[in-house]
């Protein structure tokens, strides 16, 4: 303890080099830049019922022309585990970054506005999704498109896919597309849950 309680004392009295303080006013910057300047507005990447629309119809129509009833598996297994590992492993890392995020957005939230707001926004309606608690909610919409390869690593190694896991990956894409599209808040509990 005593070699760890000098080596602090030093380290915090020799000066930091300047451009270590430069890159962290750079990062806060951007953290800011991304998050809290976060506005929500129809010209966003994905705002537009299009993409939920025509990301349902892709998908449809791909597991339609993939699906067939007792084939053996079109990739080997041994090609697949690697790419499910990495699939579901970037899958846990956004889960548990949007569900950090939304958390800290909605106590930003509610010590701006008080916890009522999480549930009834009283603020202008085309600012209840700016900021952090926006950002993340926005986030968990674009994952939603990418969370589709779940379907297609099914169909390559061969397994069935039920009905009901269809149903909710191509109804996902309306449900939180209308979160912007018809502002409701309840869509960021719907984001820290099922995260």
């Amino acid at each position: 303890t005593q070699y760890w309680g000098n080596f602090t004392r030093e380290h915090n009295q020799v000066p930091r080099p300047a451009g270590c303080t430069r890159a962290r006013a750079r990062a806060k910057k951007m953290a800011t830049v991304v998050w809290d300047a976060f506005r929500a507005s129809p010209e966003l990447p994905m705002a537009s019922w299009h993409w939920p629309v025509g990301g349902c119809c892709l998908y449809l129509g791909l597991l339609l022309a993939l699906h067939r009833a007792d084939a053996p598996p079109l990739v080997s297994k041994r090609v697949l585990l690697p790419l499910e590992a990495v699939h579901n492993g970037v899958l846990v890392a956004l889960s548990a970054c949007m569900a950090v995020g939304t958390a800290v957005g909605a106590w930003e939230r509610a010590a701006q506005w008080g916890w009522l707001s999480l549930l009834c926004y009283e603020g202008p309606p085309e600012t209840m999704w700016d900021g952090k608690l926006g950002w993340f909610t926005y986030l968990f919409y674009v994952t939603k498109y990418y969370e589709l390869f779940d379907t297609a690593l099914l169909v390559l190694r061969g397994k069935p896919v039920i009905a009901l896991h269809v149903w909710h990956h191509s109804t996902m894409l309306f449900v939180t597309w209308s979160w912007f599209a018809f502002p409701w808040t309840e869509g960021a509990w719907w984001c820290t849950l099922g995260t």
